[in-house]
């Protein structure tokens, strides 16, 4: 998607919030100005043109919905939130270096637009950053398993089949519609026979009068 295209999608989504999310106007439709999932469903088909398409979109109907919850999530996990709101369109930094002595340390730093760079020191660790192995002990206790990852972020269908994975749902689709393609066939034969059976029976009593 390009740089256009995006820009057009997002003031696509600020119209759509200043429609639907403002109370004083008739096209009013309760949505809430902040974002509630249970109120919004997103959905994209699986390219990359659209899915930013849809994140422009969102942006411009939740303005900093997504970035300033996401950011504040992972600034909570490493310890060094503040509890204040990050900006809209800031960038959290999370980088690796290797150093001249051949150690590698961890670095967290926070930039927004034409602020100062804000370096942030994670606990047990010094001003500069984490060694490679403070910086796992600070977060083994989020490490998962490869079957821990797929079973905590496999798409699901949205809340009203909650827990009921794609592969199921696309599985049962193909079992109903081989069921819907047997019954249909075997109707067709049914009637097909009947028909035969119907006229069979006609050209039998047309012999017997003319006989």
């Amino acid at each position: 998607l390009s740089t256009i295209g995006m820009e057009n999608h997002l003031r696509n989504g600020a119209y759509f919030r200043a429609r639907y999310t403002d109370p004083k106007l008739p096209t009013y439709l309760g949505i809430n100005e902040h974002y509630k999932r249970v109120q919004v469903y997103a959905r994209s088909t699986d390219k990359d043109r659209t899915l930013m398409s849809a994140e422009s979109m969102l942006s411009g109907l939740f303005p900093p919905e997504s970035n300033d919850t996401t950011l504040a999530g992972i600034l909570t996990t490493l310890g060094v939130y503040d509890g204040i709101q990050t900006p809209y369109a800031t960038v959290i930094m999370l980088e690796l270096w290797r150093r001249d002595s051949g150690d590698y340390e961890v670095t967290l730093s926070q930039h927004h637009q034409e602020d100062e760079l804000v370096v942030f020191q994670m606990p047990g660790c010094n001003k500069t950053g984490c060694s490679l192995e403070q910086f796992h002990k600070l977060n083994q206790q989020y490490e998962l398993t490869e079957k821990q990852y797929f079973a905590h972020c496999q798409d699901s269908w949205p809340d009203f089949v909650p827990g009921l994975s794609k592969n199921v749902i696309f599985m049962l689709l193909c079992l109903m519609s081989l069921i819907f393609v047997s019954l249909t066939t075997t109707l067709t034969v049914c009637v097909y026979r009947l028909r035969a059976a119907s006229s069979l029976h006609g050209h039998g009593s047309v012999y017997r009068i003319f006989a």
